[in-house]
């Protein structure tokens, strides 16, 4: 059986777990609070302790915030290859609003500097919402797709992916952000 070595080790996972946890959410909490140059270090502590746990969700989670805030820094390549990863690594672990979260951040990324691939990223990100009846990002995925199809004049495909939008409910604010949105296209 186990004895009081195999409680101890227990605890000590539970610990790093919890560590683990919360260096992700501080990440993003510190985002969240565009201090930018902090984010990176409780990422990456986040991923040192998620990624031998196998916290896949933490992982991903932590590459997002870390990718992001990269972009955020000046470093755009590093950050867009990081969120690049951390969907595929989101996807192969049947993470999908993380996957969601990071297409979100590279549409937004890529708007300035490649709209079309914005847009894909947008359209692709509305089809998996709407796959998975996930509507939280219904708001970030129009604004994304709002602002690279009026870089690449198109128009019709605007308007028909925020015509979807509104039959489902919505926070007020994201619903007044939709019926702006309707009118503007």
């Amino acid at each position: 059986g186990a004895g009081p070595d195999a409680e101890a080790l227990d605890g000590v996972l539970v610990a790093r777990e919890a560590l683990a946890w919360y260096a992700e959410v501080r990440a993003r909490a510190l985002f969240r609070s565009e201090r930018y140059d902090e984010v990176v270090p409780w990422a990456d502590r986040a991923l040192a302790l998620g990624e031998p746990l196998r916290l896949d969700f933490v992982v991903a989670m932590a590459m997002i915030t870390k990718g992001t805030a990269l972009c955020f820094l000046g470093r755009r390549r590093e950050g867009l290859a990081l969120l690049n990863g951390a969907y595929l690594d989101a996807t192969a672990h049947g993470h999908h609003s993380a996957a969601l979260r990071a297409g979100n951040n590279l549409s937004s990324f890529l708007g300035d500097t490649d709209p079309r691939q914005a847009l894909q990223w947008a359209r692709n990100g509305m089809t998996v919402a709407r796959r998975l009846g996930n509507r939280n990002f219904d708001a970030y995925h129009a604004g994304n797709f709002a602002y690279s199809a009026r870089r690449t004049g198109d128009w019709n495909a605007l308007k028909a992916a925020v015509a979807e939008l509104p039959e489902s409910p919505h926070d007020a604010t994201s619903t007044a952000w939709l019926e702006d949105l309707n009118i503007w296209v």
